[in-house]
């Protein structure tokens, strides 16, 4: 599957009442084009940035997974994931930030910040770092549920990427975005 310019394509499938898994869900892959490296650590590195969301029957809108990532907007102010619309101009901010010179510094990250309410706890929201991103939903609810790939800022035209699903939803095997 590919992905063009600032484009959004969805995937519709049918979670059935009496399904013996509880545990619903969907993830994104793609391979990125090469980053240059970029100072601070905190500026998005993706080339070609896809986001996925997953629609609920209802019409909830679920985000994936992603580590203490606040995103701000262009005056530094925290974005709402819904107003992370393509196109906007973002920055990430991380409550720690990761040495660029790990032989010479040392990449203490202090152990309160990975539990409870850490700053890296895991929590879900729209994620510009990374290039895999995963939807899950315990007790999913029965109907129809729909799965969104969105080209949030693909400056190099085209994007291949892979969307799995579990329990296996009924995708289609080759698309495209036009």
């Amino acid at each position: 599957m590919h992905c063009e310019g600032f484009s959004l394509r969805e995937f519709s499938h049918y979670h059935p009442a009496g399904m013996p898994r509880t545990l619903f869900g969907e993830g994104l892959a793609w391979d990125d084009v090469e980053a240059a490296t970029q100072s601070p650590a905190t500026t998005p590195r993706l080339i070609n940035n896809l986001d996925l969301e997953l629609v609920a029957p209802n019409g909830t809108v679920m985000y994936p997974w992603q580590l203490g990532q606040t995103i701000l907007d262009a005056d530094g102010d925290p974005i709402a994931d819904i107003d992370q619309v393509p196109g906007t101009s973002i920055q990430v901010q991380l409550p720690i930030n990761p040495t660029t010179t790990p032989a010479t510094n040392n990449d203490y990250v202090p152990a309160n910040a990975l539990t409870g309410t850490g700053a890296w706890v895991a929590g879900t929201g729209k994620d510009h770092l990374n290039n895999v991103e995963q939807v899950f939903i315990a007790n999913a609810q029965v109907g129809r549920w729909t799965a969104r790939v969105i080209g949030f800022d693909i400056p190099t035209s085209a994007q291949d990427y892979s969307l799995v699903g579990m329990p296996y939803p009924d995708l289609p095997r080759t698309c495209g975005i036009q």
